[in-house]
């Protein structure tokens, strides 16, 4: 298990996908399964700093047969899913979270929530 304290900043967007991506690659994941975790860490960290509250905390577990990802933050309010348009810049990403992670959800606590997805290791 890999963790990585984030800031309630854009810039920790950036450095989480950056982090997963180069941990994936240690341990000789495929291409497509890096962009994918990769573009899916980048989602879920944005809405944590931009819906979120400090905390911000993400796990990173490669397992026998599949990834797994969490962010947690310091609020309960679980992310939303918009209804956007074809022209919006914003609103998908639980729909990337829907069609690229195997199985993904949320986890409230005392201490906030827990957004989580898993990516199946090709067999």
């Amino acid at each position: 298990m890999l963790e990585l304290a984030l800031d309630l900043d854009v810039r920790s967007v950036r450095s989480a996908r950056h982090y997963v991506r180069e941990q994936l690659a240690r341990h000789h994941c495929p291409s497509e399964l890096i962009d994918d975790v990769g573009l899916l860490v980048s989602e879920l960290v944005t809405n944590a700093v931009v819906h979120g509250s400090p905390g911000i905390r993400l796990v990173l577990k490669v397992q026998r047969r599949c990834v797994r990802v969490e962010v947690s933050d310091g609020t309960t309010t679980g992310p939303q899913r918009l209804e956007t348009g074809r022209e919006a810049s914003s609103g998908r990403g639980l729909v990337l979270v829907d069609r690229l992670a195997s199985r993904w959800s949320v986890e409230a606590s005392d201490e906030g929530k827990t957004v989580w997805f898993e990516v199946d290791l090709p067999s």
